[in-house]
């Protein structure tokens, strides 16, 4: 019996660029460039490609990270809006 078929393992390069406007928060771009499937990478413009701008606080010891991109590349979602919340444990 065999069991679920496993999505292959991609690699993805990001990258993030940042000024500080105080001493809680920053602005910036972060970028998220897939390169494709582990053992067989492919060229930039056959994978998804995103580039957001962000806004980088802390709220007391939660971190909070959002921003506003634009998807390009293969398959490319033209607007994306996101959010993570950096949640302390301990």
């Amino acid at each position: 019996m065999s069991g679920p078929a496993q999505a292959p393992t991609e690699l993805q390069i990001a990258s993030k660029i940042a000024y500080a406007i105080s001493p809680t928060a920053s602005i910036g771009f972060e970028s998220y460039n897939g390169v494709g499937r582990l053992e067989h990478p492919s060229a930039f413009d056959h994978n998804d490609q995103t580039i957001y701008a962000v806004i980088d606080t802390s709220l007391g010891d939660w971190d909070l990270n959002i921003g506003a991109g634009y998807g390009y590349g293969d398959p490319e979602d033209h607007f994306i809006l996101k959010a993570v919340v950096g949640v302390p444990i301990g």
